[in-house]
């Protein structure tokens, strides 16, 4: 028992012993320093400020131009810097110590100010900007907008030093992806991340101001041609499709829903007259839908609510899937449903063009066509009044003929023509 406790005694007064080591080392620092200790506090290793340092230089005798010679070496601004001191026939190593420190007095000087670091484009967006923005990006956002800035942005310009990157030199970027033949979504997406990128590095005050802010999209690039689809036409792809795949597009064309929003209803969310969009599919994972107005009930045709009946099994689980893969545990995915199931059938009759973007975009035209209230068709869209009338909504030329045959009615009257 005694050695039990002899042994007790010892550490105890090990710990003891080192505890009060650690106070009396902590009570020598510098009570600056001490405010540090809580690393919690301390900002990340990639992001934190250097100082400079007091330099000795570095003397070297060396062989050049047919003689022995004295060279002073030093770091400056990051780099390696070296400087013939004299011939070592007429200057001594005393002599030569005293010109280098001569020579370093000016650098010496500024010795324990912050040196901030030189970032180049590539290290700002990886250790910087894409941790920050990852934290408010949704799923969707992050692989689409991440594999864009690392694959052209990083890319092309990760080696580039980012206060070098003036806005005539992002400006002659996009020119040059436009000559690279790029889409015009990809160019315009481009320049936002350009903004989003230097408006963060501004804030850090890396920069005076944003040299991003006026970019623009080229002129020369314009626009691919939004296209619809007339009644006509619709027709003709329902008539091609089988249950489920006529049920994807009715959901598409007729209630404006998104491909993710429609592949991720479970039986639960499905109503007499309506489902409820409260998730969505991205890239077979589930997340939330894309905003908050994303979020909300669709209402149902008639029809639609009809092959809805049909498709539904007898016993039904509220957890199953609508549209179930293989596997039935998991949903179909979008680009399958479109490439392997409603794509094929489609290209003999010449609408393989018409896609999910095509079909929302399609709802919302004949909408506006039908004098249904715009703010219904936003709602039923999931997205805001201007989004509706800007992006998706395409005016009829019959409309827009009417349209102004109707203000020249009302500006000249029949009796003055």
């Amino acid at each position: 028992m005694s050695s039990n406790s002899d042994l007790l005694t010892r550490e105890s007064l090990a710990r003891e012993s080192a505890k009060s080591r650690l106070q009396d080392s902590i009570l020598r620092l510098p009570d600056a320093m001490v405010g540090t200790m809580n690393t919690q506090t301390l900002p990340p290793a990639a992001v934190r400020l250097r100082r400079r340092r007091f330099q000795h230089g570095s003397l070297q005798k060396r062989q050049s131009g047919g003689g022995w010679n004295w060279i002073a070496f030093w770091w400056e601004d990051g780099r390696r810097r070296g400087q013939l001191l004299g011939p070592c026939s007429t200057m001594s190593r005393p002599e030569a110590l005293a010109e280098m420190a001569r020579r370093l007095q000016s650098i010496n000087a500024r010795a324990g100010e912050v040196r901030p670091r030189v970032w180049t484009l590539g290290d700002w967006i990886r250790e910087v900007f894409l941790p920050f923005s990852r934290r408010k990006w949704k799923l969707s956002t992050a692989s689409t907008s991440g594999d864009r800035i690392r694959k052209h942005i990083i890319g092309d310009l990760g080696s580039f030093e980012i206060q070098s990157l003036t806005r005539d030199r992002l400006q002659e970027y996009l020119d040059q992806k436009l000559v690279q033949g790029l889409s015009f979504s990809v160019v315009d997406h481009l320049r936002w991340d350009f903004r989003a990128i230097f408006r963060l590095a501004t804030q850090d005050r890396l920069f005076t101001h944003n040299p991003a802010e006026m970019l623009f999209t080229p002129r020369r690039l314009a626009p691919s041609a939004r296209r619809v689809l007339c009644p006509e036409q619709i027709q003709a792809i329902l008539h091609v499709l089988d249950l489920r795949e006529q049920l994807i597009v009715r959901l598409a064309l007729f209630s404006g829903m998104r491909p993710g929003e429609i592949l991720a209803l479970q039986w639960k969310h499905v109503a007499a007259d309506h489902v409820a969009v409260v998730q969505r599919l991205y890239r077979g994972q589930l997340d939330r839908p894309k905003n908050e107005r994303s979020q909300r009930t669709v209402a149902l045709s008639s029809t639609t609510r009809t092959l809805l009946k049909q498709w539904r099994p007898p016993v039904t689980d509220p957890e199953a899937w609508v549209f179930p893969s293989a596997r039935t545990t998991t949903p179909l995915g979008r680009d399958n449903t479109w490439r392997r199931l409603i794509a094929p059938k489609l290209k003999p009759i010449g609408f393989d063009w018409a896609t999910f973007q095509v079909m929302r975009r399609t709802h919302a035209s004949l909408c506006r066509q039908a004098g249904i209230d715009p703010k219904l068709v936003a709602d039923q869209l999931g997205h805001g009044l201007g989004v509706n009338l800007d992006v998706y909504t395409v005016a009829d030329l019959d409309q827009r003929q009417q349209a102004v045959q109707t203000l020249e009615a009302t500006i000249i009257r029949p009796q003055q023509r």
